[in-house]
């Protein structure tokens, strides 16, 4: 039953002036025909239904509509105070609906289901019941306006979707934030790899500390003896101009001048080859192999003073410089592969270096850039070697040119010297003069005093190296033959030091990853522990699926909310030639179906159809019979009850309010279908209100179960 009244105070200018209901009763079945003249208040009531059950807060209405019921309220000449009450087929009291006041604009909806009464919000009354209020103008045009409803019913479920796919990322987030057994098997076996990880670094910077220890240790053992070799040479030198002073002050001989300029450029020279012969010696005694050790003691012991008395050189040093150089010319072509080999490796380096952080795996090798880097550094490490022995060889090439170049001027100079002896009489006890002599061991005394503060810091640094420097010779001998230092035998003390402060770089380099590995492990455990005490969520096995789920929420969110409302919103332009994709055909092809489900049964001149499908586009109604009716060919009437049926022909579970206004232009024929729906809903309880008004010319109200 429906029960409703009201007061409607209106100023008509000459007075105030109150209405109240009066020939139509207030006391309703739930589904009636009322038919009455206009002025008799059918409008006024079905309005009043309207506002009652929030009809003002729905976007379905049409503006015409919503104009009318506001005016109800908000007019400035009129207010309005009302009670509705509906009862269901039972007859329990269902929705009660009151405005108390003239001056407040409250309404209150109340539900009472089960014993239990609670007030409605327009959301929870629309959530539970479909208001659907309409006067059917223009239904040709109107027919089209079923699609709103399908817009309102996409909105609506992409808001459903959306709400899935919030509570979907919500469950995501605390299953990420849950203990989860395969992330704490993925953690473990993380800490476990970083673990065998850091034992290899580890275990190579070991190895790398050994490898630098030792060079340095030879570093310093090298260089010490080298400078205790020239030491020893100078002092020698100093020994004979010694030797020299005294024989000058002891003879007093007239000094002449022609013979000591000779003798002084014979002996600059001859000092100069004995120099080149010193680094010579050094080069070829960390060059040769243990074979040549004979040919390379003969070679040091060559003197070069004799030169001054025998006035030449022994054949022994053009000999074995002859020798010597075929020998560094094989090993010069032995290595020039080597040598091309490690400038690829060199180039290699060079170019990713720039991508050394990159996180990019290697495939092939199952590597990254920072470890492969490193595999190229620690391979060209052999050679670098190789780079140091061509620039000794080189080194060595051109001292054996210069040597041979000192060797022909030096000749010279000794027959000159000759000369100048056997033209002077009493040649047999020239001397040189005093001051000249005093001049060179003053230069050669300046040069210890400077070799001794060197030879201080190596033997400090031997010291603390723990090297014998009483035994310093079987030491240097001991440290040649280690495997590990066999590649720096020819490096010179600028390559051992460039050598050691790699190592050094290298060392300091390794012991900062491995302090970072280290980090990284113990953040990984703390993050383990951190996860073993949390408590594993109900959902934890089916995170596959819910990110599935996730996914597929998205893109139908993105099609409801998107995609399907602008082809809706595109409709009204759309001419029936025109071009579609095939996403817009299949989506406007069910458009049709869904227009045909909603209106179910027609009437078209003396017949009554099924509808398969009514293409909104085109115009066209097709029937399950196969018949084509265009919209423009249907009577008014009929078309104003396919309108109407489909609104009632909804998948909408809510139940419905069903409000209909000046159907006056259908007769007892095309409102039939229209009545036999309300019943059909009605008895499947999802019809609560079914109100249709016809204007005649005296009120009539009938059960629509008796029209």
């Amino acid at each position: 039953m429906i029960e409703y009244d009201y007061r409607l105070q209106r100023n008509e200018g000459d007075e105030l002036k109150t209405y109240a209901p009066s020939g139509i009763p207030t006391v309703l079945q739930n589904l009636v025909l009322i038919e009455g003249p206009n002025s008799s208040g059918k409008s006024t009531l079905l309005n009043l239904l309207a506002l009652a059950f929030f009809g003002l807060k729905t976007d379905k209405l049409n503006v015409s509509l919503k104009h009318k019921i506001r005016d109800l309220v908000e007019a400035e000449h009129q207010k309005l105070r009302f009670s509705v009450k509906v009862s269901d087929r039972k007859g329990s009291d269902l929705l009660v609906a009151t405005k108390e006041s003239f001056d407040k604009q409250e309404i209150v909806v109340r539900e009472k289901s089960e014993g239990k009464e609670r007030i409605l919000t327009s959301d929870a009354f629309q959530r539970r019941y479909n208001l659907i209020y309409d006067i059917p103008d223009n239904p040709i045009e109107r027919l089209n306006q079923l699609v709103a409803e399908l817009s309102h019913a996409q909105n609506h479920y992409a808001t459903r979707v959306g709400s899935l796919r919030v509570s979907t990322l919500r469950i995501i987030s605390e299953l990420r934030d849950s203990r989860d057994p395969k992330q704490l098997e993925n953690y473990a076996a993380s800490i476990s790899k970083a673990e065998a990880q850091l034992a290899r670094l580890q275990q190579e910077a070991s190895q790398v500390e050994l490898l630098f220890q030792l060079v340095e240790k030879y570093r310093f053992s090298k260089g010490y003896a080298d400078l205790l070799l020239k030491q020893d040479v100078l002092s020698q030198q100093v020994e004979m101009l010694e030797k020299t002073v005294k024989d000058v002050k002891k003879k007093g001989k007239r000094v002449d001048k022609n013979y000591r300029t000779q003798r002084d450029a014979t002996i600059q020279k001859i000092e100069d080859m004995k120099e080149n012969h010193r680094v010579l010696t050094s080069i070829l005694r960390s060059i040769l192999s243990k074979q040549e050790r004979q040919s390379l003691e003969t070679w040091e012991r060559i003197d070069f003073d004799r030169a001054l008395s025998d006035y030449d050189f022994s054949d022994v040093l053009t000999t074995l410089a002859h020798y010597f150089r075929g020998i560094l010319k094989r090993l010069t072509e032995a290595d020039r592969k080597k040598m091309e080999e490690g400038k690829v490796y060199a180039d290699l380096i060079r170019f990713l270096q720039g991508y050394r952080n990159s996180e990019v795996i290697i495939p092939g090798i199952d590597k990254s850039i920072q470890d492969f880097i490193e595999i190229l550094e620690e391979a060209s490490k052999s050679y670098e070697s190789t780079r140091v022995l061509q620039e000794r060889l080189a080194e060595a090439f051109r001292r054996f040119d210069t040597m041979d170049e000192d060797r022909r001027a030096t000749v010279n100079l000794l027959y000159a010297l000759k000369k100048a002896k056997s033209d002077f009489e009493g040649a047999d006890d020239l001397v040189v003069a005093e001051d000249d002599v005093q001049g060179k061991m003053a230069k050669l005394r300046g040069e210890i005093a400077d070799l001794d503060e060197q030879l201080k810091f190596y033997q400090t640094e031997c010291a603390k190296k723990g090297v014998d420097q009483d035994n310093l010779e079987r030491v240097l001998l001991e440290l040649e033959e280690s495997e590990a230092l066999e590649r720096y035998r020819v490096y010179r003390d600028s390559d051992l030091k460039g050598a050691v402060d790699g190592l050094r770089d290298e060392l300091s380099s390794r012991e900062k990853r491995i302090r970072q590995e280290q980090l990284d492990i113990d953040i990984q455990k703390r993050e383990l522990s951190r996860l073993e005490k949390k408590k594993p969520h109900k959902y934890q096995n089916q995170q596959p699926q819910l990110e599935a789920l996730l996914a597929k929420c998205l893109r139908l969110e993105q099609k409801l909310s998107k995609d399907f409302a602008g082809y809706l919103a595109t409709m009204p332009k759309r001419r029936p030639d025109g071009s579609m994709n095939e996403e817009e055909k299949t989506y406007f092809g069910e458009v049709a179906k869904y227009l045909g489900r909603r209106l179910g049964k027609i009437r078209h001149i003396d017949g009554e159809y099924k509808v398969r499908s009514a293409d909104p586009i085109r115009g066209v109604i097709l029937t399950e019979d196969g018949k084509s009716i265009h919209y423009s060919d249907m009577g008014t009437g009929q078309v104003q009850s396919a309108y109407l049926l489909g609104l009632l022909n909804t998948d909408d579970k809510r139940k419905i309010i069903a409000l209909f206004d000046e159907v006056a232009m259908m007769d007892r024929k095309s409102l039939g279908p229209i009545l036999r729906k309300l019943r059909e809903l009605h008895e499947k309880d999802r019809l609560l209100i079914g109100i249709v008004v016809q204007k005649s010319d005296a009120i009539s109200v009938t059960p629509i179960e008796e029209a």
